[in-house]
């Protein structure tokens, strides 16, 4: 049997297809961008689904898949599509990073209410302010909606399942009461938002439908492929890192970085909502988890590379002293996530002298967005979350040099898994559990997920990366006041 994975990002797609043992047989992916213009952050909808159209066609041409059993998809959280009764995009879908909705999210006024509900407190980033946005803004858009889809939910509404919202990404729409798992009439009717819109809420894995037989066929993939829900690409990745227990955790290192702890008990309280961690389902049932994040990581060495001119990314690795710097670089180059979550924080680099090497300046911007998960280490060790070790995915995760940096800031082993496209391992996951291959998740990660290699921290660069850090923990607040108006 063979099951398709296809992760949605922020970037481009990427569509897996995976064997019974978990071996990636052939992959494809397609690039797309937001498009920016008067402070507006957009994405087009039909060019996500072109673009996933088109890897299917690579993969269905190129290979022998009459065995493709499953197909899932995992996305980016909160943003969303609305569509007419035809099942058309009625407009584009608003980012994350938009800040359109703030005095939509500001009139429910209830901060503390929607946190005990939905386990998230109250930001402009979620979908339901955006939504709201939309109803007063563009009330032609809002009057001809029929559906609200999630972006993994609607790549699986327009390959042919039904209309459907699984529980992780519903928690990123801050309308999802978290501790019922049921869409909050309270908050809806807050917000005076229609619950028509919405999709019918079920677990990741769920079965909601087959493919299209026109788009398998154009496709070139056999008839009959059975749809499952997919999930929030942070716990799909979690479930693919095998985050299966409490304990373990996976840190997320693509353009931004996140940590995610799994954990069974529903932990809604002071502590966790001072740090802004959200308490939301995990893609496993009985188990929730919640997101420590950076909103730069990948993406800020990606500036740099180009504010060098410089293109070949291994080279200036490469370059990287063996010591660690003292240099303390704040990577708040696109506002500030976890614990501050603010959206007017600017970066900054402290310790830079003429004899400062490119490399050295590369090492010291991942020292100081290890610097910013150590913060948010020590806010989960505060809300009752001891992360004993860390499972890395994403691009970074490739580089054992910036591995072995991230052991010796954090001072945990960290493990290097032997495929780090942990998004697409989950929704396979999901597959084979569908398929009767394993009788449950967890089970079915125990014997497909498999670690590559671990770092263990070097105690000597540990020791000053302690003592760097307690000057790094000022730099917020000093940052903050120098830069106020």
């Amino acid at each position: 049997m063979l099951f398709m994975g296809i992760d949605v990002g922020s970037s481009g797609c990427k569509t897996s297809v995976m064997d019974e043992t978990g071996r990636v047989i052939c992959f494809a992916s397609r690039e797309y961008a937001f498009t920016y213009q008067d402070g507006r952050c957009e994405l087009d909808a039909n060019v996500v689904w072109e673009k996933v159209s088109e890897t299917l066609r690579e993969l269905g041409t190129n290979h022998d898949l009459k065995e493709l059993k499953t197909v899932s998809v995992t996305s980016f959280g909160e943003m969303f599509v609305l569509l007419n009764e035809k099942k058309q995009v009625l407009a584009p879908s608003i980012s994350y990073e938009d800040t359109r909705g703030e005095e939509e999210l500001a009139s429910l006024n209830e901060p503390d209410r929607l946190y005990r509900i939905t386990g998230a407190n109250p930001d402009v980033m979620f979908a339901l302010p955006k939504l709201m946005w939309i109803k007063k803004h563009k009330p032609e858009v809002y009057a001809n909606a029929r559906y609200l889809c999630m972006f993994a939910d609607y790549i699986l509404f327009r390959m042919g399942a039904e209309h459907h919202t699984d529980y992780s990404l519903a928690a990123r729409t801050l309308m999802l009461d978290v501790t019922t798992k049921t869409w909050s009439k309270e908050i809806l009717s807050m917000a005076e938002i229609h619950d028509a819109l919405l999709g019918k809420l079920v677990a990741s894995g769920t079965k909601v439908g087959e493919m299209d037989a026109a788009i398998a066929e154009q496709a070139g993939l056999p008839k009959g492929i059975l749809l499952l829900a997919g999930g929030h690409d942070q716990p799909c990745a979690a479930l693919g890192a095998g985050i299966v227990a409490s304990g373990d955790a996976l840190d997320g290192m693509g353009s931004n970085e996140c940590i995610v702890p799994a954990f069974g008990d529903l932990m809604i309280h002071q502590t966790m909502q001072q740090s802004n961690l959200v308490c939301v389902p995990h893609i496993i049932p009985d188990l929730y988890v919640t997101y420590a994040f950076n909103r730069t990581a990948g993406s800020l060495l990606r500036w740099y590379h180009q504010i060098i001119g410089e293109t070949d990314y291994q080279k200036v690795l490469n370059e990287m002293p063996e010591e660690p710097t003292e240099l303390l670089v704040l990577p708040h180059f696109a506002g500030a996530a976890t614990p501050y979550m603010d959206n007017t924080a600017v970066g900054g680099i402290v310790g830079l002298k003429l004899s400062t090497t490119r490399g050295m300046l590369t090492r010291g911007i991942i020292e100081g967005l290890n610097y910013e998960m150590l913060v948010n280490l020590h806010c989960l060790k505060d809300a009752g979350f001891s992360v004993q070790r860390l499972y890395v995915s994403g691009g970074m995760a490739k580089s054992g040099r910036i591995l072995q940096i991230k052991a010796d800031v954090l001072g945990i082993p960290v493990m290097r898994l032997s495929n780090t496209e942990t998004g697409t391992v989950g929704t396979a996951i999901l597959g084979s559990v569908a398929m009767g291959l394993y009788p449950d998740c967890r089970t079915a990660a125990a014997a497909l997920v498999k670690a590559e290699s671990m770092f263990l921290p070097n105690q000597e660069n540990h020791n000053y990366y302690q003592k760097q850090f307690k000057k790094y923990q000022k730099m917020y607040q000093e940052q903050k006041e120098l830069c106020q108006d």
